[in-house]
C-alpha cells in the first residue's frame, strides 16, 4: 500500500478538486482571426485607396493600412497599425508598445507525460513549450498514475489517483484498517487482530466478544463483601451481589467472613478454620483475665496474664505474685531480712517499712569513718546502714585520727585509746617528736654533737645545731665577721672570703673594671687585702673603657679619652685620622655633594655623611627617594619609571590581562606599571579570560560554565511548581490528567482512578538536557492497585499534547524518549516485580535498569523522588536513599528535551498524585 509523502500531502491540499480543465481553443481562434483579418483588410484597403486618391500628394502610407508613417509603428507591414487586433506572433500589432498582450495561452508542466499538467507550474506562451500541456489538474506530476479521470479500484489503496480529493481507503477511526475490512470503523481500538479488552465489544473482529479477558467474580449472597468460591460469575465489571474474593465460609451469614472478628461464641467467625480460644485472633474483650499459679498460693504470675473464653486449671483470678515458684512469697507474706521481696510490694529488707527487724543485726555509728564504732550509738537493720560498723571500740568517734589502731604522736591526746599520752606512752611514734641540741655557752646555738628526741624540751637544749664552738659565746652564726683571721660567724669562711665581712674593719680600694690600672672614684671597694679588679687610686674618668685613662690618646667619638676634661674637636691633642669626612648638603635632603667635603669629629650644620646626591639643588631627588611614576630619576640610579626595577609600585597602576577583550581582567594575571600596557584593563573580576562570553556582566546559562563569575556554575531553576495556584503555568495537561486541591494544597492528578485511564502533563518549553536535577513528591494509592506513573524526558519535537499508552504503558509507552517509571503492577514484560522503579525506553519499553528493593509504592503515602542526570549517567534517589545509577550505552540523543509526567491505569484502578516539582540544571 502506497504511503503519501509530505510533499504530496501539501500538494493535494493545494489541488483544485473537481474543477473542469480548460479546453483547447486554438483552432477556434485561428478561424476567427482569419475571418476578421479578411473582412478588416478589405475595408481598410478600400478606405485607404480612397484616402490615397484624395490625399496622395500629402500623406505617405507605404503599407497601405490607412495610417501614415508618423502614426504607424511599422509602415512596412499592413497588419500593424494603431487599433489593429493584437495577435500571438511576437509583434506589437496595435502599436500600443506591448507585444502579444491578451493573446497568450496558459500551458502547464507535464513531467510524468500523462497529458495533464501541474497547475502550480504554469507558463504563458503562443504555443505549448516542450513538456507542457494545456490540460491542468494533475495532483502528482511526478507519477503518471495520478491524473483526473484515473481509475481507482482497490479499497485498501489510500492514494487519490483521479485527483478528485477522495480515495477508496476510508479509515474514520485512524486505526490503519479501512472501513471495508474493519468491523467497527468508529473505534480506534477495534480492528482485525486488536487486543481483546473487556468492554462488551468484539475488539479483534473475530466474531467473539470479550473472549479470554473477563474477570472471575463470586456470588456474595449475604452481601458481606466476600464471595462463595463455589459460585463463579464471569463479567467485565463487578456485578451486583458478587465479589472479587472467594473466601467466605458461610455465604448465608453476613457476620461470618474473613474480615469478621472471632468471638467467644463456638463459631468460626473469620473463616480461618479455628474457633474461640483456638483462634489467636479471637476477640476476648469482656472476658475475665487469669494468671498462671504454679505454686498454688492463690496469686498468679503477672507476666502470664491471659484473657480467654475459658479459664484453664492451674490459673488464678488474682495476679501480683513476684515468685510463682515459691508459695511463701506472695502479697500476703511477711517481709524478712533475707534479701527477698517476701510480700511482693517491690521493696526488699530495709527498703520495706514492714520488715521484721528481729531477723536483722546490731550496728554502731562510725561518724568519723575510721572503721571503729561508738559503743554508745547502737542500731538494728538487715544490712549494714551507711556510716555504721560492727565494731564498738572507738574512744573518740568525732576524730578519725583517734582509734585503737592509731599511732601515738606528740599532740597531747590519747591517740591509740590505751590511756597514755605523748612522752608517757612507750609506744610513742618518735618521728613526731622534736630533736634538740645542748647549748653549753648559752649563746642560743646548739652543739651538733649532743642531741635528744622528745615531745617537750629538756633544760639547756635548743632546736638548732649551728654553733661551731660551744665553748665560746662570741663565736656563733649571729656574730660579725672581722678582719682577724677567724671564722667568727660559723660559715666556714673568714676575712675577705666571707661575704658578710664587717667592712668597718677593712681597707678602702677602687674598682678598675677596664683593667687599665686606674680606679673608678665612684666605685670604692672595702676588703682586708687588695681585691682582684681593683686599683689603689681613683684617677680613671671612664672605668668602662680601657682606652680611656690619663695615659690614653684623644680620638673622635670616644669622649674624653685622656681624662683632661676636653673631648673630640675641643681637644687640641685630637688624632685627626679618627675624624669623619662629611659632604655639603645644599638641598638638605640628607645626601651631600661628593665634590664639597670636610673632616671633623662632628658633622657640621649643612653637611652629611653620604655624598651620593645626583642633584643637590632638588631635595626630592636622592638615593633615599622612592622611584615614582613621574618621568624623573628620583633615586639617582640613572633609571626612571618602568625602566627602574626599584620602582615604588604604590605610585603605579595595577591592571589585569584581558585576553578575551571583554572588558574584564584576569585576577591571576596582574601587571603594575606606570604606562598602561596593551591588552590590560583596570578590572580584575573575570573568572575565565579565555572566553569572551564569560564575565560578571554575562547572564548565567545551563552550559556547565560560571557565565556571570559569581562562583556558582549553572544551578538555575528551570521550572518550579508547587501546584497550589491552579492549573500550572508553562505546563500542558492532556488526556485524563487534571489539577485539583485539598484545601490550600494543590496537586497534579495523573489520571482518573478508574479503569483504562491515561494522561500526561508536559512542559510547554523544552529544557537543556545535559545536566539536570529533577525532584518531586508523589503518591500512588487509594484503589485496588494500578500500573503507575512516570517521569519522561522526550524528544524535544514531541507535541505538548502527546499521550502514551494506557495500562502497562504508564501513559509514556509509544513516545520517543526515556521514562523513569513508578510501577505497581507486574505486566510480565521486563518488569521485575509488581512494585518497582525502572529507567526504560519510552518508545519500545526496553528496561535499562530497575530496582524492587524499595518501599511499597501502592497506598504507602507520600515519597520524595529525585533524578540526577549528569551527561549520560542517571542516578535516582527515593526519600534521600540511592536506588540505582545507570549510564546509557549510547549517548542521550538530544541536547534539549521535553519533560513531563504521565500516568495510566489498566484493568485495575488507582490515583497518581504529583506535587512540588523542581527542575534545576547543575
Amino acid at each position: 500500500m502506497r504511503t503519501l509523502s509530505l510533499t504530496l500531502i501539501v500538494a493535494l491540499a493545494a489541488c483544485d478538486g473537481g474543477k473542469t480543465p480548460p479546453t483547447d481553443d486554438s483552432e477556434q481562434d485561428s478561424e476567427q482571426d482569419s475571418a476578421q483579418d479578411s473582412e478588416q483588410d478589405s475595408e481598410q484597403d478600400s478606405e485607404q485607396d480612397s484616402a490615397d486618391s484624395e490625399d496622395s500628394e500629402t500623406t505617405l502610407d507605404a503599407d497601405g493600412d490607412g495610417f501614415d508613417a508618423e502614426a504607424d509603428c511599422d509602415d512596412d507591414d499592413p497588419a500593424v497599425f494603431p487599433g489593429a487586433e493584437e495577435r500571438c506572433d511576437g509583434v506589437d500589432n496595435n502599436c500600443d508598445g506591448e507585444v502579444d498582450e491578451g493573446a497568450l495561452t496558459a500551458f502547464y508542466a507535464d513531467l510524468d507525460a500523462d497529458g495533464w499538467g501541474d497547475e502550480a507550474a504554469a507558463v504563458e506562451a503562443c504555443e505549448a513549450p516542450e513538456g507542457f500541456v494545456a490540460q491542468r489538474g494533475d495532483c502528482d506530476d511526478g507519477d503518471a498514475r495520478y491524473f483526473p479521470g484515473a481509475e481507482e479500484l482497490d479499497c485498501e489503496d489510500p492514494n487519490d489517483y483521479n485527483c478528485d480529493g477522495s480515495t477508496g481507503y476510508a479509515d474514520a477511526d485512524g486505526d490503519s484498517f479501512p472501513a471495508c475490512n474493519d468491523c467497527d470503523d468508529g473505534a480506534e481500538d477495534t480492528y482485525p487482530g486488536a487486543a481483546e479488552v473487556c468492554d462488551e465489544r468484539d475488539n479483534s473482529c473475530d466474531g467473539d466478544v470479550d473472549e479470554g479477558v473477563t474477570t472471575t467474580f463470586y456470588a456474595d449472597a449475604d452481601s458481606d463483601g466476600y464471595g462463595d468460591g463455589a459460585s463463579l460469575v464471569l463479567a467485565c465489571e463487578l456485578p451486583a451481589g458478587a465479589s472479587l474474593l472467594d473466601t467466605d465460609c458461610d455465604d448465608s451469614d453476613g457476620a461470618v467472613n474473613p474480615g469478621a472478628a472471632e468471638l467467644c461464641n463456638a463459631v468460626d467467625d473469620n473463616c480461618d478454620g479455628l474457633t474461640d480460644d483456638e483462634d489467636p485472633a479471637v476477640d476476648t474483650s469482656g472476658e475475665p483475665t487469669s494468671w498462671a499459679d504454679l505454686d498454688a498460693d492463690g496469686f498468679g504470675d503477672p507476666a502470664t496474664a491471659t484473657v480467654s473464653c475459658d479459664i484453664a486449671p492451674g490459673r488464678a483470678l488474682v495476679g501480683g505474685d513476684c515468685d510463682d515458684g515459691d508459695a511463701a512469697v506472695n502479697p500476703d507474706a511477711v517481709e524478712l531480712c533475707d534479701v527477698r521481696d517476701n510480700d511482693c510490694d517491690g521493696a526488699i529488707d530495709d527498703d520495706d517499712s514492714s520488715v521484721d527487724l528481729s531477723t536483722g543485726e546490731t550496728w554502731y555509728s562510725d561518724d568519723d569513718l575510721d572503721g571503729y564504732g561508738d559503743p554508745s550509738a547502737p542500731a538494728r537493720a538487715c544490712a549494714q546502714p551507711a556510716g555504721t560498723v560492727a565494731d564498738n571500740t572507738d574512744c573518740d568517734d568525732a576524730s578519725a585520727a583517734v582509734r585503737p589502731d592509731a599511732a601515738e604522736v606528740c599532740n597531747s591526746l590519747d591517740d591509740n585509746c590505751d590511756g597514755q599520752i605523748d612522752d608517757d606512752d612507750p609506744g610513742l611514734e618518735l618521728s613526731t617528736a622534736t630533736q634538740r641540741w645542748a647549748d653549753a655557752d648559752a649563746d642560743g646555738f646548739g652543739d651538733p654533737f649532743t642531741s635528744a628526741l622528745t615531745c617537750d624540751a629538756p633544760p639547756n637544749f635548743v632546736e638548732n645545731d649551728d654553733d661551731c664552738d660551744d665553748g665560746d659565746s662570741g663565736v656563733n652564726p649571729s656574730a660579725a665577721e672581722l678582719c682577724d683571721g677567724l671564722d667568727n660567724n660559723c660559715d666556714s669562711l673568714q676575712d675577705d672570703l666571707a661575704p658578710d665581712l664587717d667592712l668597718s674593719s677593712a681597707s678602702v680600694w677602687y674598682t678598675d673594671a677596664d683593667a687599665d690600672r686606674f680606679g673608678d672614684p665612684s666605685a670604692p671597694r672595702y676588703a682586708c687585702e687588695l681585691p682582684a679588679g681593683a686599683a689603689p687610686n681613683d684617677d680613671d674618668c671612664d672605668d668602662g673603657a680601657a682606652t680611656v685613662n690619663p695615659d690614653a690618646t684623644e680620638v673622635c667619638g670616644g669622649g674624653d679619652e685622656d681624662c683632661d676634661g676636653l673631648s673630640d674637636d675641643d681637644d687640641a691633642s685630637l688624632d685627626l685620622t679618627t675624624a669623619t669626612v662629611s659632604y655639603l648638603d645644599g638641598d638638605l635632603d640628607g645626601y651631600g655633594d661628593a665634590l664639597s667635603s670636610t673632616r671633623a669629629c662632628l658633622v657640621s650644620a649643612g653637611y652629611v655623611l653620604v655624598g651620593t646626591d645626583c642633584d643637590d639643588g632638588e631635595p626630592s631627588r636622592n638615593p633615599g627617594e622612592a622611584e615614582l611614576c613621574n618621568g624623573v630619576d628620583d633615586d639617582c640610579d640613572a633609571l626612571n619609571d618602568d625602566d627602574d626595577p626599584d620602582l615604588d609600585l604604590s605610585s603605579a597602576t595595577t591592571r589585569y590581562a584581558d585576553d578575551d577583550n571583554d572588558g574584564f581582567g584576569d585576577p591571576l594575571s596582574p601587571l603594575t606599571t606606570c604606562v598602561a600596557p596593551s591588552g590590560y584593563t583596570l578590572d580584575d573580576s573575570d573568572c575565565d579570560d579565555g572566553a569572551f562570553a564569560v564575565n560578571p556582566s554575562a547572564t548565567e546559562a545551563c552550559d556547565q560554565l560560571d557565565n556571570d563569575c559569581d562562583g556558582v556554575t549553572d544551578g538555575l531553576t528551570l521550572y518550579s511548581e508547587s501546584f497550589d495556584g491552579g492549573v500550572p503555568a508553562g505546563m500542558q495537561i492532556n488526556g485524563n490528567s487534571y489539577w485539583t486541591s485539598f484545601g490550600s494544597d494543590g496537586v497534579l492528578v495523573g489520571s482518573y482512578p478508574t479503569n483504562w485511564q491515561v494522561g500526561s502533563a508536559l512542559l510547554r518549553s523544552t529544557l537543556p538536557s545535559e545536566n539536570l536535577t529533577i525532584s518531586f513528591t508523589f503518591s500512588i494509592g487509594s484503589g485496588s492497585g494500578a500500573d503507575g506513573m512516570a517521569l519522561v524526558l522526550l524528544n524535544p519535537s514531541t507535541a505538548t499534547t502527546a499521550v502514551g499508552a494506557t495500562g502497562g504503558g504508564l501513559g509514556a509507552y509509544g513516545l520517543s524518549g526515556l521514562v523513569l517509571e513508578f510501577d505497581t503492577f507486574n505486566n510480565g514484560t521486563g518488569d521485575p516485580s509488581s512494585n518497582h522503579i525502572a529507567l526504560a525506553d519510552a518508545a519500545t519499553g526496553t528496561t535499562y535498569v530497575s530496582s524492587s528493593t524499595i518501599p511499597t509504592l501502592n497506598n504507602a503515602g507520600e515519597f520524595d523522588a529525585e533524578l540526577v542526570k549528569t551527561g549520560d549517567t542517571f542516578t535516582f534517589r527515593l526519600d534521600g536513599v540511592d536506588v540505582f545509577t545507570h549510564t546509557l550505552s549510547t549517548s542521550f540523543p538530544w541536547s534539549t528535551t521535553r519533560l513531563g509526567l504521565t500516568a495510566a491505569t489498566g484493568g485495575l484502578n488507582n490515583y497518581h498524585i504529583t506535587d512540588d516539582l523542581l527542575i534545576v540544571c547543575h
